[in-house]
């Protein structure tokens, strides 16, 4: 997944007598974002106007489970089993066992078409979708389950894994691939 950063909150408010200020945010949905890292930043201003800063982090975890994928080899090819490991994990990194994880693969189709433009140029037109070329499912032990496949044709694939957590939320992990022959 992409790394990106969103302010969830931000708020003025004078300091007590004692010169503490106390604040409760609560963390909204983050849809499919089931991890990070938060940072909280808390700036002081004296009354001449100068500021002084500091700032603290935590790591957020929206849900109690976690998949990780890895792949078996770096390439693989056409008409060979091609095996992705998987495991699942807690926040800790601790693996669990009894959680199911559904795991499928997809094949990267891109079509070009040549469409007519402004005059007589014409313009190529490129459009993406990925195909279903398999699926495993599967409850992983307190150590690695594989998931594998034959693939029938050369190209880009990636395989994506989702895991539930025991409220519910769901994770998700993708990893890519290439298939030669």
């Amino acid at each position: 997944h992409e790394s990106y950063e969103k302010m969830l909150a931000q708020m003025e408010q004078p300091l007590d007598g004692q010169g503490i200020a106390k604040v409760s945010i609560a963390i909204p949905d983050q849809g499919n974002d089931a991890y990070g890292d938060l940072n909280f930043e808390v700036a002081v201003m004296d009354d001449r106007g100068k500021n002084i800063a500091n700032s603290v982090a935590a790591t957020f975890a929206a849900t109690d489970r976690f998949v990780g994928l890895k792949a078996k080899e770096w390439i693989y090819q056409v008409g060979k089993s091609a095996t992705y490991s998987y495991i699942v994990v807690d926040p800790e990194g601790v693996p669990v066992k009894g959680t199911k994880a559904d795991l499928k693969i997809e094949l990267k189709k891109v079509t070009a078409a040549r469409v007519k433009s402004a005059g007589n140029a014409y313009q190529t037109v490129y459009n993406t979708s990925w195909e279903q070329a398999a699926t495993c499912e599967g409850t992983a032990d307190a150590q690695p389950a594989d998931c594998s496949f034959v693939p029938k044709v050369a190209g880009e694939y990636r395989i994506t894994a989702t895991v539930k957590g025991t409220s519910g939320k769901a994770q998700v992990a993708t990893s890519d691939f290439w298939v030669t022959g």
